[in-house]
């Protein structure tokens, strides 16, 4: 039953996912793709049991970060943080307004408030608040 209920919840947030993407002007192959990995084995079952019961892998984690080029994680290479192509900053901000929409919050305001934690490259950051707070400026 914790399956069922986990795929439920991944296809709704990949549904989510699809049509903010869309919105902002991703291909359809790449909203597709969108965490691919989290139907692999070795994220799937830590995935269950995270959705049961609140029970995390950091591990698994940073594997999903390292498979998944729309985490700010995919870009530190030791010291080294890479610039993230704009594709994948659209993906990121896409994923971020699902979840958002379960969750009933605003992505602009949930980044003021956690976005200082990721670990962007300046250019990255730059393209991210242009795009989030584009549409809220004040005419």
């Amino acid at each position: 039953m914790h399956h069922l209920a986990y795929l439920k919840f991944l296809l709704i947030h990949k549904y989510f996912v699809l049509l903010e993407g869309r919105k902002l002007g991703l291909p359809w192959w790449q909203l597709l793709r969108h965490d691919w990995s989290k139907f692999l084995p070795d994220e799937w079952f830590t995935g269950v049991a995270y959705h049961r019961d609140g029970t995390s892998n950091t591990d698994t984690l940073a594997k999903h970060y390292q498979r998944n080029r729309h985490h700010p994680q995919y870009w530190v290479k030791g010291e080294a943080i890479s610039s993230m192509p704009t594709r994948f900053c659209l993906e990121m901000i896409a994923d971020w307004r699902a979840i958002g929409r379960v969750k009933g919050t605003s992505t602009a305001e949930w980044y003021t408030e956690y976005g200082a934690k990721f670990p962007f490259h300046p250019e990255t950051r730059a393209k991210v608040e242009s795009i989030l707070f584009e549409a809220i400026k004040p005419e």
